[in-house]
């Protein structure tokens, strides 16, 4: 039957108050002998220095003689001498003998007690250091299984994660407020592009740069009727509102679209008013659609955080060169002019061009 670990820590203290015990039974014993010794000793070296006399004599011999030459029978009621000087300090001799013996036993006995104990304590120590060590190596083995445990449960979690991003991606793809946000971010990067070559051409009746204006106009209003036709852009008026803000690229166009523009103002100011009323409807709309999607998928939707990502993120302007008309006309200063009636803003870099084509320039531009 094993024993509990604490019956052996238990007897510990027992064990040592038992050796504590025999080492103090051999130091009184190793006291006694050398008592015993010195006694011993100082006893014969007393006996020695009293010399032998008649006591120590045996008279047996010389009763016989006598026995012989008188006929008296003295030697066989004759007793020799039973304890002679020379007897005692043998005896006394034998005796020292006998207690250096046991003396040297019992101090060999301590020896080895001692010897033992010290066997004893670097054993427990070394039991002590393997056990201290044996525990080192098991919390370092649980350490690295738990760490083992924890990094296959971080990539089973992630591999959840991925597969659940994976699968909610694909039905955020399926759903119609996903094309609709996906229309307004096609939009909302066509506006910018748009507003990016307005801020750096203005809104050029003719020259180099008017390919680059309408081109990107053009684009601005594909995605505007792409997002229409989704119901991606439901802001009021915003077909007429895309149409205020066409480039100026041809006198013939001016007067069709100066109308239009009334509501914003007239040159690149109002142009670029229509742009941000634009902008805002549009942020308005996106703010509907990516609300409904996170309320249904979570806004930590990696999908839907791309989307919200895209269209706020913005894009950035295109450092577009200048083209054979030299470097972009400067927007700080513009002039009035009247085209088939109408009067409108435009650069003063273009009004060359304009009075070619029979504008007319309005007095007071100071000229």
């Amino acid at each position: 039957m094993a024993m509990p670990p604490d019956y052996y820590q238990s007897l510990l203290p027992q064990k040592k108050s038992l050796e504590e015990e025999m080492m103090d039974q051999y130091r009184q014993s190793l006291t006694q002998r050398e008592g015993s010794i010195k006694e011993a000793r100082e006893r014969a070296a007393a006996l020695e220095a009293q010399g032998t006399g008649l006591d120590s004599l045996n008279l047996a011999p010389m009763m016989a003689f006598v026995d012989a030459q008188t006929g008296s029978n003295m030697a066989a009621s004759y007793k020799g001498p039973t304890r002679s000087k020379e007897t005692e300090i043998e005896r006394l001799r034998q005796a020292v003998g006998q207690q250096e013996a046991g003396l040297v036993d019992d101090r060999l006995n301590v020896s080895r007690l001692m010897m033992e104990d010290r066997r004893a304590a670097e054993r427990n120590q070394l039991t002590a250091d393997q056990n201290e060590a044996n525990r080192d190596l098991k919390m370092l083995l649980l350490d690295k299984r738990l760490g083992a445990q924890a990094d296959a449960a971080e990539a089973k979690d992630a591999k959840k994660a991925a597969e659940k991003a994976n699968k909610d991606s694909q039905n955020i793809l399926k759903t119609k407020e996903s094309q609709k946000v996906q229309a307004q971010i096609s939009f909302k990067e066509a506006l910018d592009e748009y507003a990016s070559l307005v801020d750096q051409y203005g809104i050029q009746l003719t020259g180099a740069n008017k390919d680059q204006l309408e081109s990107a106009y053009n684009k601005l209003n594909l995605k505007h009727k792409e997002g229409e036709n989704l119901g991606a852009l439901t802001g009021p008026d915003m077909g007429i509102m895309v149409s205020s803000i066409a480039p100026v690229t041809g006198l013939s166009g001016a007067g069709r679209l100066a109308a239009a523009r009334m509501g914003f103002g007239g040159g690149v100011e109002g142009v670029k008013k229509g742009i941000a009323t634009i902008r805002n409807q549009a942020d308005k709309d996106f703010a509907i659609a990516q609300g409904a999607l996170e309320t249904t998928f979570g806004p930590e939707s990696p999908t839907l955080q791309s989307y919200r990502s895209k269209f706020y993120g913005g894009m950035k302007k295109k450092a577009s060169s200048p083209g054979a008309g030299g470097a972009p006309p400067p927007e700080a200063k513009e002039v009035q002019i009247i085209f088939n009636g109408q009067q409108m803003t435009i650069p003063a870099a273009d009004l060359e061009s304009a009075l070619k084509d029979g504008a007319t320039l309005v007095k007071g531009n100071g000229q």
